[in-house]
């Protein structure tokens, strides 16, 4: 009896640390492809990817390790640490750069670039293999990955819908206002409730950036895309199926 006791025991414990690890890997299963592919040196990279990782997320620890072994190698050899005096001079006269906001983020003129990952407890029936991917965002001309054209929305999101003929699809994306979450969501349409969208957004069928360092065609542009916002009910005959995947981001410069 002893002897049965004691197998059971082990058994139990054993059960549990199979289901621990499963939990951890399933966690840790939209961001491995993404770290796999920036952990041989990209510290940036690195850095937005362990950001997005959840704390229970075994290779977290991991990542954390690489991450600074790392910056030790790019750091180089250790240098001389200067004199205090030195070190409070230098501190006089350093300034605090502002606290970033979603504000200012909408307003910068520049470039900035951005690593998602799948963030699969926010999404509905995900796209297959929704994995990593990486933005590149424009806020002058409201351009992402200097293609595609996005409509900036008042609270500063970005916003655009694309049309699929083969599979008579519309996909919404949209941008955060914080440019924190990336999200998609694809309506599958009717034939006919097809054909009325396409023929009603022309514009949203093969629709492009405008070219960089012209603000006269930034500005002609503008207005088609508030006149190509279509809505969709996912409760309507018109949507005959849907799905909504979602990318949590973090900026990599």
């Amino acid at each position: 009896m002893r002897g049965l006791t004691t197998a059971l025991l082990f058994l139990a414990i054993v059960t549990g640390s199979v289901q621990a690890a499963t939990s951890g890997e399933i966690l840790c299963a939209p961001y491995q492809g993404a770290w796999d592919r920036v952990s041989g040196g990209d510290i940036k990279a690195m850095e937005a990817i362990i950001r997005a990782m959840p704390a229970q997320c075994p290779l977290r620890a991991r990542a954390q390790r690489r991450l600074v072994a790392v910056k030790r190698q790019a750091a180089g050899p250790a240098k001389a640490p200067s004199s205090p005096a030195a070190s409070t001079a230098g501190a006089s006269r350093e300034v605090a750069p502002p606290p970033s906001s979603p504000a200012s983020i909408v307003s910068a003129q520049a470039i900035t670039r951005y690593a998602c990952v799948a963030a699969p407890a926010r999404s509905v029936n995900p796209i297959p293999a929704a994995g990593s991917i990486f933005l590149t965002v424009d806020e002058t001309r409201s351009c992402i990955n200097n293609n595609d054209p996005y409509l900036r929305r008042d609270d500063g999101m970005l916003k655009r819908t694309v049309l699929d003929d083969r599979e008579q699809r519309a996909s919404m994306f949209t941008f955060s206002a914080a440019r924190d979450w990336f999200t998609r969501i694809d309506y599958m349409l009717t034939s006919d409730a097809y054909a009325t969208t396409r023929r009603t957004y022309p514009l949203l069928v093969g629709a492009r950036c405008p070219p960089m360092g012209s603000q006269r065609a930034i500005l002609a542009a503008r207005a088609p895309l508030k006149r190509s916002d279509p809505s969709f009910d996912i409760h309507s005959a018109a949507v005959t199926a849907w799905r909504r995947t979602v990318w949590r981001c973090a900026t990599l410069d």
